[in-house]
Formats: C-alpha cells, structure tokens, sequence
C-alpha cells in the first residue's frame, strides 16, 4: 500500500511541475527565433514543420550537452559507476519513450497531414523538457 502511496505522490508532483512548466513555457519563446519563424510559415504545413525540426534541433543539441556534462558529473558520486548506469538507462527509457510515442502521435494515416505538426510538436516539446531537466 506504502509504494503506491508514494507512487500517487510521485505523479502528483510530476503534474503540478508540467502545469508550472506549461505556464512558464507560455511566457518564454519555444527555441530560438522560432515566433519568427512561424510567423514567416504562414501557416503552411511543411514550413510550419520546418521551423519545428529547427527548433528540435536546437534542443537535441542543448540535450546531448547537458547528458554529456551529468555524465562527467558522476565521477563525483559516492557510488560513481552506479550513478553512470542509471543515467544511462534512464535516457534509453526516455528515448523508447520519446520514439513511441512520437509514432503514435504523428501517425499521419490516422491524422491526416496535421499528424505531423501534432508529432513534431510532441518531439520538441519533451524533447526541450528532457535538456532542461538534465541541466546542471
């Protein structure tokens, strides 16, 4: 009864952080140049697209420097070698996780040509979420 307890808890506070995030992420640009970015779309769907592929980019980017830096930052731990097997399987969850669930999301058969943007936009955002989690 205790672990499930605890794991109602822990996804209460796992909502209570999306909903502050989500609120956060209304006042702040998604990357980089993207408002502009999108407002050059046009609202045209493969332009639209690519201004999300470049702001993914520009969070794959942020991703793979802050894991790198956590990854260093595990020779400092008390149990160093354990701490680097967790993260590393932590990320390779995250990432099962990010690629299933992208399929799912933007399975264009199923939501014609918006399925896209919805999938893309589900990339980006976990894929922003996940960089600034990792950062140190």
């Amino acid at each position: 009864m205790r672990k499930s307890n605890f794991v109602i808890g822990l996804l209460c506070a796992f909502l209570v952080f999306s909903a502050g995030a989500a609120q956060a992420e209304e006042e702040e640009e998604l990357a980089p140049g993207f408002k502009a970015c999108m407002e050059k779309a046009g609202g045209v769907t493969p332009n639209i697209t690519a201004c999300q592929e470049e702001a993914l980019e520009y969070w794959d980017k942020q991703l793979n420097i802050n894991y790198k830096q956590q990854m260093e930052a595990t020779k400092d731990a008390l149990r160093p070698e354990a701490r680097k097997a967790a993260l590393l399987k932590a990320e390779r969850a995250w990432i099962a996780y990010r690629d299933a669930m992208a399929d799912f999301v933007g399975d264009s058969r199923e939501g014609g040509t918006l399925a896209r943007v919805i999938g893309m936009s589900f990339l980006l955002q976990t894929t922003k979420m996940q960089a600034k989690f990792l950062q140190p």
